[in-house]
């Protein structure tokens, strides 16, 4: 049980400290409850489910990293900035790649919605 209580600590803090994390989240909520009311498939919410886990870990992981490196070197290292862009950049391709299969998801339903409008 200790894990996950520090897991569930470690996640707190994450979105007590990191503004985008609790934009992510904000985001996340959004697309769940935007998936309820268009009634999407069960494949559909499992692409939309895993994207948001994807996203949310790869952006505690950025965190770790930023936080780490400042605690290694807490002076300006272009070898430092070098991990942290690289980090940053693999949140960016998760959440691009969200970003696209949510669109491919709910483009129909929100196109079927205008059409009956």
């Amino acid at each position: 049980m200790f894990g996950i209580k520090s897991a569930v600590e470690g996640i707190v803090k994450a979105m007590r400290s990191e503004r985008n994390l609790r934009v992510q989240i904000v985001m996340a909520v959004l697309v769940l409850v935007s998936g309820w009311v268009c009634g999407i498939s069960r494949t559909e919410w499992l692409i939309i489910v895993l994207h948001i886990g994807l996203v949310l870990s790869f952006e505690c992981l950025n965190t770790f990293v930023e936080y780490l490196c400042d605690l290694v070197h807490p002076d300006f290292s272009h070898r430092v900035k070098y991990v942290k862009d690289v980090a940053a950049g693999a949140v960016l391709i998760v959440a691009v790649s969200a970003l696209v299969s949510g669109i491919l998801i709910f483009y129909p339903y929100v196109w079927r919605m205008l059409e009956a409008m």
